[in-house]
């Protein structure tokens, strides 16, 4: 598709105006609030629709689609408008309404109007962040514009990984923090193969600490044994004292039981 002419009746500043674009390419250039990024907002308008905030827009564009001239005109008649809330198209040759709008989007490859303004409707903010880049970046964020939201995204992350692999590691293998990392890793090697056999004096430690639980077991047995010795010898202290009365006791009664029958034995002859 080819951009011949611009017929701008009601859009923005512009009213009443012809625009005829000849050659391959046309500038157009003037100071702020001129209308310049109205007219490209116009050209949206008339392929996808005008927006709310153009609720009385009108115009055409003249292209040239398949080596033959058609008008698409474009018009939207207040905001209170349902049918065609967003200005109903008319092209020459084809018909109007969904018709042509269908006709409009298969010329149109099935770009949508998010896809256009990132590829064919770049803004002044857009251009002002190429004009700071280095020619080899143009291209790169000229595709990501190209891609939409989702697409700058996926390139700023891109550059973010980008600019991680160039810390890691530098073209000439000499420089970069993944170089000095391994770096530092064959010096800590190094530092290891100096050391003492760390592993036997761990070998002979656990080995200590195992012997030492085990005598500490034997003695807590032994304790406990110990424990139970004195509980019993403490029982037999408290019952040896009553056990000797208790002797001293039963030999005095034998005693003298003993003498109560030799008294009886020696009454017997008087009777």
């Amino acid at each position: 598709m080819k951009l011949l002419e611009l017929t701008i009746q009601r859009f923005g500043p512009w009213s009443d105006v012809t625009l005829t674009l000849p050659g391959d390419f046309t500038t157009f250039y003037g100071p702020n609030e001129a209308g310049k990024s109205s007219l490209m907002r116009f050209v949206r308008g008339v392929l996808f629709g005008f927006k709310a905030s153009h609720p009385e827009a009108a115009g055409s564009l003249l292209v040239e689609i398949d080596g033959t001239e058609r008008r698409l005109h474009r018009e939207r008649l207040g905001s209170g408008e349902a049918a065609d809330e967003r200005g109903r198209l008319t092209i020459e040759g084809v018909g109007e309404g969904a018709a042509a709008q269908r006709w409009l989007s298969e010329r149109l490859g099935g770009i949508g109007e998010d896809l256009f303004v990132s590829i064919f409707a770049i803004g002044l903010e857009d251009m002002q962040q190429l004009s700071a880049l280095q020619h080899d970046e143009i291209a790169d964020s000229i595709y990501g514009l190209s891609l939409g939201p989702e697409g700058e995204r996926l390139m700023h992350g891109h550059a973010v990984l980008s600019e991680g692999q160039a810390t890691l590691f530098v073209d000439d293998a000499q420089q970069g923090q993944l170089v000095r990392l391994l770096r530092r890793r064959g010096e800590a090697a190094d530092e290891l193969s100096r050391l003492p056999d760390i592993w036997q004096q761990f070998d002979k430690l656990a080995d200590d600490i195992e012997s030492t639980r085990r005598r500490t077991r034997d003695l807590e047995r032994r304790r406990d044994g110990l424990r139970q010795q004195v509980r019993g010898l403490t029982l037999l202290q408290r019952a040896h004292k009553p056990w000797e009365e208790q002797r001293s006791l039963q030999r005095e009664l034998d005693r003298l039981g003993s003498l109560t029958a030799s008294g009886s034995e020696a009454m017997l002859p008087r009777l």
